[in-house]
């Protein structure tokens, strides 16, 4: 599907607060110049990474998940979110998403399972996944999608705050 990308951030926000359920979160999305209209599995790739903002409603009572949206180095377009820290390490999530038998329990499990199957949806549009812990600032999950799948342009949008320079791990 071609979807603008203030399209694609509207679908993961309300998707992330359908999952959330009765927890509040609070999701702060940013939207870069440079990124227009991409071509992307619309429902897939927006519901997966709505269960990251889910995930940390559940997790982190009073969440703030933070989504933004940039142009990337290599003609790649990032989608970056950083939620809150579960007592979980970036590493545990990295390797629980690639595990049959992962390690996490309970509630942070879903996590894990969250990374996999966003991770498997953003592989389909050859990009790829990575997560780092930021420390007391949490967990930052950055989805990359080739330029091949994506129309530049300016999208005029910016939905709550100001965008911030790019970095080369993705949106900061």
């Amino acid at each position: 599907d071609r979807v603008t990308v203030g399209e694609l951030m509207h679908d993961i926000i309300a998707k992330g607060r359908h999952l959330a359920g009765e927890n509040p979160v609070d999701v702060v999305g940013d939207i870069a110049d440079g990124v227009g209209t991409l071509k992307v599995a619309r429902v897939r790739l927006s519901s997966a990474l709505a269960t990251f903002i889910g995930h940390a409603a559940r997790t982190v009572p009073g969440a703030l998940v933070r989504l933004r949206v940039a142009p990337l180095e290599n003609a790649q377009v990032g989608f970056a979110i950083q939620m809150p820290s579960p007592p979980v390490s970036s590493e545990g999530v990295r390797q629980d998403a690639r595990s049959s038998q992962p390690a996490m329990q309970g509630t942070h499990r879903g996590l894990a399972l969250g990374m996999g199957l966003a991770q498997s949806i953003v592989e389909l549009h050859g990009g790829r996944v990575t997560v780092q812990d930021r420390g007391s600032k949490g967990l930052r999950f950055v989805f990359r999608i080739p330029a091949r799948a994506i129309r530049t342009g300016t999208t005029g949008e910016n939905p709550i705050v100001p965008s911030h320079p790019t970095g080369p791990d993705g949106p900061t």
